[in-house]
């Protein structure tokens, strides 16, 4: 009908979350429901509430609120502020044809409040971007499950797959590297890359059909790697920025961080290789996140506080970590670019 007014196309973008405050009593809130969530600790209920409920709740809120303390903004925690400032750039980057909107899947906005929002602007169909490059049940596998149980007349139609090896997005990396002019001296160099840990048994979950799994690079990198093994994923991503820097194999390693509990998580982990790498004559040591597309308490604090100081204690001398995507221009400007080309949407596997 001649005049009738075009509906706009809906863009969630979403990540993990971060409690309401850094204090004890909201951590207690935030961990109980992300370590309570099947898809993060994936043990039987009752065993899942008697770790999380009776053990994990009675240490751990107290410690991470310190921890939170060390990187919370006059703004808030910086994984929301920054995820609120991209949102803020895309919708500018694809105007007013869109309206494009974050969600956190634990805690604040929530996707139940924001697929309200999407409704009460008469739309009823959004496309998802879960800004993990890598494709993780305690990530995008939760996220999944999450909406899927929601229930919500808005639904999600298109969702954008893993973008680990992406050429744009790997040179984002690389521009991250250049301009923060890591010297060039007679330092003993050596480059981290450090993705989110999980546990070894998650890989073999959702890759059943990948046969016997070596965690390794000649599994990894094989040609007949599944779509979405996270282990696969992340030394795709490695490879990419480390060819895109022009470093050999001997110069670099992928590690691991940020493991829970005894059983066996991905090798090699972050924090053993670090103090072992003065040992072997490395003096400075450069160290990129690149499963984390904006800098949160894993990026931040853990590495740039606690595994500076453990590099500096083990004999280091110099240390860097390179910043992440964030609410870069840039990456926005991608962002709005694989939205406008469909560029890795698919049809969601849940529907």
């Amino acid at each position: 009908m001649a005049g009738a007014k075009k509906m706009k196309k809906g863009i969630l973008l979403s990540n993990l979350g971060s409690p309401s405050a850094p204090t004890p009593e909201a951590l207690k809130v935030y961990l109980d429901q992300f370590l309570m969530d099947r898809y993060v600790i994936d043990l039987p209920f009752v065993l899942r509430a008697l770790l999380v409920r009776g053990i994990i709740l009675r240490t751990r809120p107290k410690k991470s609120a310190h921890a939170y303390e060390v990187i919370w903004s006059p703004e808030g925690a910086p994984l929301v502020v920054t995820t609120d400032k991209l949102t803020q750039k895309v919708q500018q980057a694809l105007g007013d044809d869109y309206s494009v909107k974050f969600a956190m899947r634990y805690g604040e906005p929530s996707f139940q409040k924001v697929l309200d929002q999407f409704k009460s602007e008469g739309i009823s169909e959004v496309s998802l971007l879960p800004l993990y490059p890598q494709w993780a049940y305690a990530s995008t596998g939760s996220t999944e499950a999450h909406i899927k149980e929601l229930n919500h007349s808005v639904k999600v139609t298109k969702q954008l797959d893993p973008f680990a090896d992406d050429p744009d997005f790997i040179q984002l990396w690389l521009k991250r590297f250049v301009d923060s002019k890591i010297p060039k001296d007679s330092l003993k160099t050596h480059y981290l890359f450090s993705f989110h840990g999980i546990p070894e048994r998650h890989i073999k979950k959702r890759t059943p059909d990948c046969g016997t799994c070596r965690f390794d690079k000649s599994c990894c990198l094989a040609a007949s790697a599944p779509k979405f093994c996270y282990r696969s994923l992340c030394e795709k991503t490695a490879l990419g920025i480390t060819r895109a820097m022009g470093l050999q194999e001997s110069e670099y390693t992928v590690t691991f961080q940020s493991r829970l509990g005894l059983d066996p998580w991905l090798k090699p982990y972050t924090d053993k290789v670090i103090v072992e790498l003065p040992k072997q004559g490395v003096e400075r040591l450069v160290m990129f996140s690149p499963a984390f597309t904006a800098d949160c308490l894993e990026t931040i604090e853990e590495l740039g506080v606690r595994a500076k100081e453990d590099f500096e204690e083990a004999g280091g001398k110099e240390f860097s970590l390179i910043p992440s995507l964030n609410a870069g221009d840039d990456w926005a400007a991608l962002l709005a670019q694989w939205v406008r080309e469909e560029k890795y949407f698919a049809k969601p596997n849940w529907l």
